[in-house]
Parts: C-alpha cells; structure tokens; sequence
C-alpha cells in the first residue's frame, strides 16, 4: 500500500478477493466514522484500487456468489429489452431510481422517462388540475405511476414539469417522444468505437451517469449513482486495453466486488471488439467505506448485510418491485414525505 500526506491509498493485486480483504483493512485501521444517511462508516477518501490482469469475481473469500453476481450484471449493467427505460414493466417487476444500463447505454438526458410518465397519466386518466387542487389526489397519483416508473423519478418528473408544462407535453406526446428518440445514444458503444480507431484516444469515456436536471429536483436528494465514469485508457494498438472507473462512493463489502464485475463486463465487451486482451482495472474511490455494523463483527469477510442480492440492493437504492405497495410506504419516511409535500404545494401554486 501505498500513501501521501494528503491521505491517499493505492492499493493493487491479481487476487479481487485480497484486494477487497487489504481494503477493508484499511477502512477498519485507517478510517474515519461519519454518520450518513444509511448509517454510520468507517471511510477513508481517494484511494485507488487496481485489480491486475482480472479474471474472475468467482473467486473464494469474496462476499457475493457467482450466481449473484450475474444476477446483478442481468438487472443492472446489461444492455437488453428489460434495461430499456421504455420498457413497460409488467406487474411485479424490479422499478430501481437509476441503472447503469439505463444510464449508459440508452442514454437520453432523461426523455424516456417523461414519456413514460404522460403514458401512465394517460392510462390513468388522471387530472393535472384536481392534483393541484388537491394533495390526496395529488398523493393518489404518484402512487399509482410509481408502479410504472420508480417513486424518486415520478416526484422529480413532477418537481421539473409544473402542471401548465405538463399539460402542453400532455397535448402533445410526440414532443417528448421525438426528444427521446433524438438524444438517445449508447456511451459505452461510442466510447469502443473510439478507442478502436485510435487507441492512444483520451475520450473513451462514458459518464457521467447522473441527471442532475432530475436527481436536482429532491431536497434531501435521495439516491444517486455512485458509479460517475468510466474510461478506456490511451496506450499502443496491440498493449492490453485497461480501464479506469471513478466511483463517489465505494461501500468496500457489498458494493465493490459487483463494481469491479461490472468494469470487468464492459472492458471485456470493449477488448473483444478491439480485438485486444483486457489489461487491468483501476477504481478511484473518492469515498471508501464499510458499515460500522460489519466493523464490529468478528469475521473478517462477512457477507453484505442481507443474505440476498435483491434485497440488498433494493436497500442500498430504494429499490422495489411494483404492486407491492412499497411507494406508499417510502412517502412515509421523512425524507421521501419531505419532497412530496413540498412538489404538492408547488403544484397547488402553479395550478394548470
């Protein structure tokens, strides 16, 4: 390891799981405890963590099973049907505020998803002037479109779209349906194709992956994308191709093994298409944090607070699947029922 006066940690090795192991180490002998909203840390900031010449994430002492692990690559990092923010969930599926397919690979600024909201208005024939005259029916409304698109987006949508602008886009659907379609693009397919004509590029980047007009409009803001950016790095046509990932947040137990599968995913995505091997994987965490909980327990390579992926990562991103109820229960908790209260009371002022 690695270290500056300023508290800098490099960290590298060929084994993830003796990576991940002197990491926490670090987070228990080095860090510092700060209280957050999902509960109290021991962090450490900027430190680098490079996995040499990757492999596999099926490696024995790591937190997450293999089976685990694809399923998290499948919900959250692919790039398929179900990944589309245009797609229509059916009934009991996984709604989550963000995914980094979503994110990177149909990127659109966020259009996909006010189209998504004025179809479920629609559908539900729902009135923009008895929800600004009224907060149950204001409140009824959100509930029913968050089973079409995560509670978060629905109040950040109504947040940036006061009822007079909604109600223009509402006349006139194929507006947010041609911006859709107009600024969709796939970045990490844009960043391949450029380091592929030149390898030696420093703008195969794909990030960052917020929507800050979206993610902006909730005071307290709720779940953000810790993942910001990805980059291919620059070096000669027939050197490995090597990434660098930056992360604002590295939870070093339960997130970072599926961070470095999912660098590991698009790298091998991008080095078989070069035609080059995969070099090695560099995250910079800006934060790099274990949960005092798992500080205090006895074993060193505890597994994530919940025994199950989907739970956990619902916990982690407010995840939920739809027709369970789960929206009604977020609104009750301070800070969901904070932003809702407050974009109702704009909507009351800004009445259609």
């Amino acid at each position: 390891m690695a270290e500056d006066a300023n508290w800098t940690f490099s960290l590298a090795s060929h084994s993830l799981a003796d990576l991940l192991a002197e990491a926490r180490h670090l987070t228990r002998t080095r860090g510092q405890r700060h209280a957050t909203q999902r509960g109290a840390t021991y962090s450490a900031n900027r430190v680098a963590l490079t996995w040499l010449a990757p492999q596999s994430t099926g490696e024995a002492g790591l937190p997450w099973r293999q089976g685990d692990v694809r399923w998290y690559l499948d919900i959250f990092v692919e790039k398929h049907e179900r990944s589309d923010p245009l797609w229509l969930p059916p009934a009991g599926s996984l709604l989550f505020p963000y995914t980094y397919a979503a994110r990177a690979r149909f990127w659109d600024a966020g259009w996909a998803h006010l189209q998504r909201l004025l179809e479920g208005i629609t559908a539900h024939d729902f009135s923009l002037a008895q929800a600004a005259r009224s907060s149950t029916y204001f409140t009824e409304m959100v509930l029913r479109l968050a089973d079409r698109l995560h509670v978060q987006t629905v109040l950040s949508l109504m947040s940036l779209f006061p009822p007079p602008l909604l109600a223009h886009y509402l006349a006139h659907p194929e507006v947010a349906q041609g911006q859709a379609a107009a600024w969709r693009c796939d970045l990490l397919a844009g960043a391949i194709a450029d380091v592929a004509a030149l390898p030696q590029s420093r703008r195969a980047v794909v990030g960052p992956l917020t929507y800050p007009q979206l993610e902006g409009q909730l005071q307290p803001q709720m779940a953000l994308p810790p993942y910001q950016l990805f980059q291919l790095l620059p070096a000669e046509p027939a050197a490995p191709l090597s990434s660098i990932h930056e992360h604002r947040s590295l939870d070093v137990v339960g997130g970072a093994q599926l961070d470095f599968a999912h660098d590991l995913a698009w790298l091998n995505e991008a080095a078989l298409q070069v035609g080059r091997s995969a070099g090695d994987i560099t995250i910079v965490a800006h934060n790099l944090h274990e949960y005092e909980d798992l500080v205090r327990a006895d074993e060193p390579s505890a597994a994530p607070m919940e025994s199950e992926i989907e739970r956990w990562l619902c916990r982690v991103t407010d995840g939920y699947r739809s027709e369970a109820g789960v929206p009604a229960r977020l609104l009750r908790q301070p800070a969901y029922a904070s932003n809702a209260e407050r974009i109702a009371r704009q909507w009351s002022t800004n009445g259609v």
